[in-house]
């Protein structure tokens, strides 16, 4: 996000508050052997990617969000995430 670092968590709450607001994550740098672990272990890492992972986790809106492995086009299935709520 390009917004200023003291206000990137209150636009990204306003956009999660958003229906329709799609959400795309990169997961270059997450570590894990599968999807599910890769983002788990990512909310749990206490990054800011983490932290967002987090709030779309809370928000039920984790199982809608658009994973992609580094190099790939197309996101990954992530209906296994649904279990993590």
């Amino acid at each position: 996000m390009d917004e200023d670092p003291q206000l990137w968590k209150s636009v990204f709450q306003k956009l999660l508050a958003t229906p329709g607001t799609t959400f795309h994550v990169n997961m270059n740098g997450f570590l894990g052997g599968s999807t599910e672990e890769m983002i788990l272990n990512e909310i749990n890492s206490g990054s800011d990617t983490g932290w967002e992972l987090q709030q779309l986790q809370n928000a039920g809106r984790l199982p809608d969000t658009n994973f992609y492995l580094p190099g790939e086009t197309e996101p990954v299935c992530n209906h296994s995430s649904e279990d993590s709520r």
